[in-house]
């Protein structure tokens, strides 16, 4: 084996297979990159517009229910603070489960490249799974705020003599 590496490295750069594979790994990963960025940016877009269409409406039909909350005693401050921590209670658990779903994806990938490689590999992108992560948190938290803000405005008697 090592005469043959001889040889063949007095024509060219020689390596093994780990050395191999992680230099296909890299190169397939700024591909594989790109195509993700493309296909999550699109998707993203559509994602991002149905929560903040959503958050914006659960919010919109909160008023009542801010209102009993600030007639109860809590400031306006609170009742925000709180909302936001309920939208990004959902936007989590939504994110959790989109986690189980690529969990899914990449436990398929490992298995193809192990059957047609013999070791099992993946290259996450975790810089770009962190800053879907962020916009996702920070556009709930967001719309949110400025939805809850909004529903908070009117008269605090109100909302509470309007019957849904």
């Amino acid at each position: 084996m090592r005469q043959v590496a001889a040889r063949l490295s007095a024509m060219g750069s020689v390596s093994g297979l780990d050395g191999w594979l992680f230099g296909q790994a890299a190169s397939a990963s700024t591909m594989s990159t790109s195509t993700l960025l493309v296909v999550l940016g699109l998707g993203g877009l559509y994602a991002l517009i149905g929560v903040i269409n959503s958050v914006v409406i659960a919010g919109a039909e909160r008023r009542s229910e801010f209102a009993a909350a600030r007639a109860a005693g809590l400031t306006r401050r609170q009742v925000v603070l709180i909302a936001l921590m309920e939208s990004w209670a959902v936007a989590a658990s939504g994110l959790l489960l989109g986690l189980l779903a690529a969990a899914g994806t990449l436990t398929a990938a490992l298995a193809v490249t192990s059957g047609v490689t013999g070791v099992a590999m993946v290259a996450v992108p975790w810089p770009l799974a962190g800053g879907v992560l962020a916009g996702v948190l920070l556009a709930t938290g967001v719309t949110n705020v400025l939805t809850t803000r909004a529903a908070l405005r009117p008269a605090l008697v109100s909302p509470l003599r309007t019957r849904e």
